[in-house]
């Protein structure tokens, strides 16, 4: 198939998606969550400023060749960060077209500066002793096995297990209180990062019996503190684990819009045939609205409060998590953490300077990435920033890179063996 009509395809799924999540947003999901602050979806004259740049972040995605770890952060970045809140940025009730024009410019720096140095970052070396990967007789896959295994035992002598869909915030709240420190590190390392890596690697490697630890952990997280998101990413990364084992790189972007269109295609089945829907609550709602209802309380937080040039260039003193003062001053919960992803966390904490510190450093984790691929071969080292995507759109990118475990899953890839490790 010519590139043009894989561009094609594309395009048509991700409309299809689209036109699929606003009916159902609008006549199922947002009504429920009116309370929550949840509005009805329009179409003025900011949609069709946030469509134009949608359609240019769209082409530069397109365009990509998917060889580099840059080519898959960025397809991430998009699904997570911008092609949903581009569409459904209305559901926050703030429409005013001078915001949706920040949140893009915002979004255009980025994509502009990474995209252009794209080629650049995947030629530098870092010289790097090739037998430094692998310097332990021990299959990466067991090193982890053994790290979650421990930490489960530690943490089982602190909370309870129990499956119930009641009292997860006290769960979490409670998970909070009784697991901090260098354990709450390792916990959180755990969850969020050698889970989902071990689910990655476990199905590309083709060593399977590995990855129920991964679902098992993960499971576990729910039952001690009722988060659900390392259910998800170690389901995610494993289907990715097999898209690199049986696809073409090329074919992300598929890997991509037949996951929206799917999952919108079960969502609006389930409503009509049972009034209710699992795929909408738990993945439409978050992925889709919430997302995209965040972001723009972060931006009209940024527009009214970086106001002058001292804020603007080094950001606001805050007491407190920036996402818990945008839960308690749009929630009205104190206790309500209204994550967004790390671009604007950084901008309402370091402003414009921090932005672009975030900005250098994602350049660099990448540019390492890269070099870690051509001397390895193993997609890992794809899937790695990847998952740094999934994190940073809802975590700071120092947070996700040291408390999730990101910087402890590089350090256990370079000292255990990796099946497909290849010595250059």
């Amino acid at each position: 198939m010519s590139i043009s009509k894989t561009n094609l395809k594309a395009f048509l799924f991700l409309s299809l998606s689209v036109i699929l999540v606003w009916c159902v947003a609008s006549n199922f999901i947002i009504p429920l969550y009116y309370y929550n602050g949840m509005n009805d979806l329009k179409l003025d004259i900011s949609f069709f400023y946030s469509l134009f740049f949608l359609i240019y972040f769209l082409f530069l995605i397109l365009s990509l060749k998917y060889k580099s770890s840059t080519d898959f952060f960025l397809a991430t970045i998009f699904f997570l960060c911008v092609f949903n809140s581009n569409i459904f940025y209305s559901v926050s009730g703030i429409t005013d077209s001078k915001l949706v024009l920040i949140k893009n410019l915002i979004f255009f720096i980025f994509f502009f500066i990474l995209y252009n140095f794209n080629k650049l970052s995947f030629k530098l070396n870092f010289q790097i002793p090739k037998n430094l990967f692998g310097v332990v007789n021990l299959k990466v896959e067991v090193a982890i096995t053994i790290l979650l295994i421990v930490l489960f035992v530690i943490v089982y002598q602190k909370l309870n297990l129990s499956f119930s869909a009641h009292g997860n915030y006290e769960f979490r709240i409670d998970g909070r209180d009784k697991i901090k420190g260098l354990l709450g590190y390792y916990w959180n390392g755990g969850l969020n990062g050698l889970a989902p890596i071990l689910g990655f690697i476990s199905i590309y490697n083709k060593r399977f019996s590995y990855y129920f630890f991964a679902i098992a952990f993960a499971l576990a997280g729910y039952a001690f503190i009722g988060v659900k998101t390392s259910i998800s990413l170690v389901i995610f990364m494993g289907y990715l684990g097999w898209f690199f084992s049986n696809t073409k790189n090329s074919n992300f972007l598929k890997f991509f819009y037949l996951i929206f269109f799917f999952s919108s295609l079960i969502c609006l089945l389930e409503y009509l045939f049972f009034n209710q829907s699992y795929v909408g609550d738990y993945f439409i709602r978050r992925i889709f609205l919430t997302v995209s209802q965040n972001q723009m309380y972060f931006i009209e937080f940024i527009s009214t409060n970086l106001t002058d040039f001292k804020s603007i260039i080094f950001g606001l003193y805050l007491d407190k998590s920036e996402s818990f003062v945008i839960g308690n001053l749009y929630y009205n919960n104190e206790l309500s953490n209204a994550n967004s992803n790390t671009f604007l966390s950084e901008i309402i904490r370091n402003g414009l300077v921090g932005f672009f510190i975030n900005l250098i450093f994602i350049i660099f984790f990448l540019s390492f990435s890269n070099y870690c691929f051509r001397v390895t071969k193993h997609h890992v080292w794809f899937a790695l920033p990847t998952l740094y995507a999934l994190l940073i759109f809802e975590q700071n990118y120092k947070t996700a890179f040291l408390s999730s475990g990101v910087l402890f899953t590089i350090i256990l890839l370079f000292i255990f063996k990796n099946k497909r490790f290849k010595k250059v």
